[in-house]
């Protein structure tokens, strides 16, 4: 299932309250996720926390790529 659009938080916030995550979540990835972090001899979470963080810095990087244009 896709994940709609919401107009603001408050939707997002309400579209949560009812809806069942499991049912929004790309479960072949996760599986992919645990076997890249088995290869790595790290917890899943972890990676996944490594992960976020390089997008967190790739994104800033870009962003402020865009401001100096």
């Amino acid at each position: 299932m896709r994940i709609p659009q919401f107009e603001n938080e408050d939707g997002e916030r309400k579209f949560w309250a009812t809806a069942n995550p499991t049912e929004y979540v790309d479960w072949p990835s996760g599986r992919r996720l645990r076997v890249l972090a088995n290869r790595r001899d790290v917890p899943y979470q972890s990676l996944l926390k490594v992960f976020l963080a390089e997008r967190l810095v790739r994104e800033r990087r870009s962003i402020y790529v865009m401001s100096l244009v």
